[in-house]
């Protein structure tokens, strides 16, 4: 699997064969879903590429098979499903003997939409005869209901993404602090930045995608600063292979901290324009930059959080992540708007526009309704249960 890069800056994956030439049908394919984010178009290619790795294995050409109308056999589809269901080779390292449901289920969609997009398109032929459009039609109903039939229940018992606490939310700032004691890093201008990045995405609840797309022109200074987010082209100056994108809805969010703001600053015309300099490119605009003046990767905030999960197991929970910090910043102005006395549906509402989302459901993803629910199940327990079953009675 390949990734061709426009001059416009579009990307696109690209399947090729054991001869290193496309494979028209899956190029095709990706062509026609290009509209789709990149990383979605990646994940897709990756899943197609399960396909074919099943039909090598078989020695079998997947659309040749199709062409030809001749029906796979339940045995064919059973394989091709349980191949489905089996981490791809990495590394050299022991996996798992399955993935997890959410991921077979992904793959299931997406083989099945690659296989039916193809099929219909040869029933829509004007080539095909009339002899090979009924098998076809046949071939059809057959795979969609082997693959609907193979679709697993979700995993229950969701693990819900912690939100941090205050104290762990001020310990993660305190590690970072250009100023601070425990000066995490190597020099100071990657301190700064990373300062930064970890403060705007807890006080403004970024994704890593809207961070790593900021531009030196969205952050506008004055008496509060203000942060704009909005949806962009992919930029020919981007150099990273898989670009951050902003899938959320623009907004411009307010900075009302003067010591970050001030950081922020300095950052842009001080340790930015050193890391141009140093790495001798030209300016891409991105306003997070490696030291060699590239733009930042989004691999490298991750081991940014890595590092501090690593060096802080007492203090951080294990599972620390960029992402953290969006649950972190959801949670808190929640409680805080809660306190205030808003209902609900204004809390949603506020919170729709400062994170972006289209829709109220985006939200369900972020609300621990377990933890919210536990102090009304415990009331209820309390006046339901009989005197010997209350709960302050010693055993």
């Amino acid at each position: 699997m390949e990734q061709v890069i426009f001059s416009s800056g579009e990307r696109l994956p690209m399947l090729l064969d054991d001869d290193d030439l496309p494979v028209p049908e899956a190029c095709e394919w990706f062509l026609r879903r290009r509209h789709l984010a990149l990383q979605t178009l990646m994940r897709n290619s990756g899943e197609v590429l399960v396909i074919h790795r099943w039909a090598r294995k078989r020695r079998m050409n997947i659309y040749d098979r199709i062409r030809s109308g001749k029906q796979f056999s339940e045995a064919d589809l059973t394989s091709l499903i349980e191949e489905l269901s089996r981490p791809q080779p990495t590394s050299n390292k022991v996996a798992k003997l399955a993935v997890s449901p959410n991921t077979r289920n992904k793959r299931l969609s997406t083989a099945s939409q690659h296989l039916l997009w193809y099929i219909d398109e040869l029933i829509a032929a004007p080539s095909s005869g009339e002899a090979l459009r009924i098998n076809l039609t046949a071939m059809r109903e057959k795979v969609a209901k082997a693959f609907i039939d193979a679709y697993q229940s979700p995993e229950g018992n969701r693990k819900f993404h912690k939100h941090l606490t205050l104290a762990q939310a001020r310990f993660v700032q305190d590690a970072l602090d250009p100023e601070g004691e425990i000066l995490l890093g190597r020099d100071s201008r990657g301190r700064v930045r990373n300062f930064i990045i970890v403060c705007l995405l807890l006080f403004l609840g970024l994704r890593i995608g809207e961070l790593l797309s900021l531009r030196t022109h969205d952050v506008k200074f004055g008496a509060i600063t203000y942060v704009l987010v909005r949806k962009r082209n992919m930029s020919p100056l981007d150099t990273r292979r898989r670009p951050p994108r902003v899938k959320r809805l623009g907004r411009l969010l307010p900075i009302d901290n003067s010591r970050l703001a001030i950081l922020l600053d300095d950052y842009i015309t001080e340790d930015r324009e050193w890391s141009l300099k140093h790495g001798g490119v030209n300016d891409s605009g991105f306003l997070f930059l490696s030291d060699d003046g590239k733009p930042l990767s989004a691999d490298r905030v991750r081991q940014l959080f890595k590092e501090l999960r690593n060096r802080f197991p007492k203090e951080l929970p294990e599972d620390l992540t960029p992402h953290s910090m969006r649950y972190t910043f959801t949670d808190s102005v929640t409680k805080v708007m809660r306190s205030q006395g808003a209902d609900e549906d204004h809390i949603v509402k506020c919170l729709m526009w400062l994170r972006g989302d289209g829709s109220p459901k985006s939200q369900d993803i972020y609300i621990d309704y377990a933890a919210l629910t536990k102090e009304a199940v415990a009331r209820f327990q309390a006046q339901y249960a009989s005197g010997r079953n209350s709960h302050d009675v010693p055993f």
